[in-house]
């Protein structure tokens, strides 16, 4: 994981994103807390996107080899706020140099847009080369 500028570094978490954050952080195995998130957001690890009350966490990772890839760490809220940034951050990613985006998820993930975009689920994680 390296830093990013783009978006901007939030600190605190913003208050209406607050009760999806808690539902998000309840379905991971409990590596992760608001004050970890915050911590990561204000460091540049991770990025943050959101639309109404629902969010998407990214961060960029870098492969010993050198390929990049953007990663979508967490999300929550609902799909059909959560739908209109799926192209934005496929265009972030390739501004960073990624030619492929991952995430982990719920094998629900499988029945969304996600198969229509061509993302597969190797291993319950989900990938797509970007083009």
């Amino acid at each position: 994981m390296i830093p990013c500028s783009d978006p901007s570094s939030v600190e605190p978490f913003p208050a209406p994103l607050l009760p999806n954050l808690y539902r998000a952080l309840a379905e991971t195995d409990g590596s992760y807390d608001v004050a970890t998130i915050e911590n990561m957001l204000s460091e540049g690890v991770v990025q943050l996107w959101a639309r109404g009350e629902s969010f998407v966490l990214t961060e960029l990772r870098i492969a010993p080899t050198g390929k990049r890839y953007g990663h979508i760490f967490l999300c929550g809220g609902s799909l059909p706020e959560l739908l209109p940034l799926y192209p934005i951050l496929e265009g972030w990613a390739r501004s960073q140099g990624c030619g492929m985006m991952t995430m982990v998820g719920r094998r629900g993930w499988e029945r969304t847009f996600l198969k229509d975009e061509g993302w597969t689920a190797p291993y319950s994680v989900y990938r797509k080369e970007l083009v």
